[in-house]
């Protein structure tokens, strides 16, 4: 018996994934942000290394448009060239607003469709973090985390702002 309800359950879900029923709409990639010597905010030092973003843009099924984008550091190396210190680095946000799907559609060269003026979402959210630290010696901090609204008019509201630099 439970080898029949295996056999159904798998049969099904073929049948669902091989109509396109069920299929994922998103599009993923990787953004390779190099320093090469910049200097970064707060540190006021320059940097060298690298920081790798993991950025996901889900297209809606009916429209074919950007709908939300998630994205987050999945790797870093840096080090501060003054000190030699290694630094740390931690970003992520999630976005259904389209606050930033514009630029990371640009990063990524995919040329997804984007809403038009006007047909961005009536409601939606914004949140993001952002923290540099260097490891040993002085420490060298900084977060922003930030939540937008847009109303039912348009309208793009403030719910939550807060921003703190460590710059030591």
């Amino acid at each position: 018996m439970k080898t029949l309800k295996l056999t159904l359950a798998i049969t099904v879900i073929t049948f669902f994934v091989s109509a396109g029923l069920i299929r994922a709409q998103t599009y993923q990639f990787e953004w390779r942000l190099d320093f090469n010597g910049s200097e970064v905010f707060c540190l006021n030092h320059a940097v060298d290394g690298y920081v790798i973003y993991h950025v996901t843009l889900h297209v809606n099924q009916k429209t074919g448009l950007i709908d939300r984008s998630h994205n987050n550091v999945r790797e870093y190396k840096m080090t501060d060239m003054t000190t030699g210190e290694k630094l740390t680095m931690i970003d992520t946000g999630n976005d259904n607003i389209g606050l930033w799907w514009g630029f990371w559609n640009d990063v990524s060269g995919a040329g997804l469709s984007l809403p038009a003026d006007g047909e961005f979402p009536d409601e939606g959210k914004a949140v993001g973090t952002f923290k540099v630290i260097s490891k040993g010696g002085d420490v060298y901090s900084g977060i922003i985390l930030y939540q937008l609204h847009r109303d039912a008019s348009g309208n793009i509201t403030v719910e939550k702002y807060k921003e703190i630099w460590d710059c030591n």
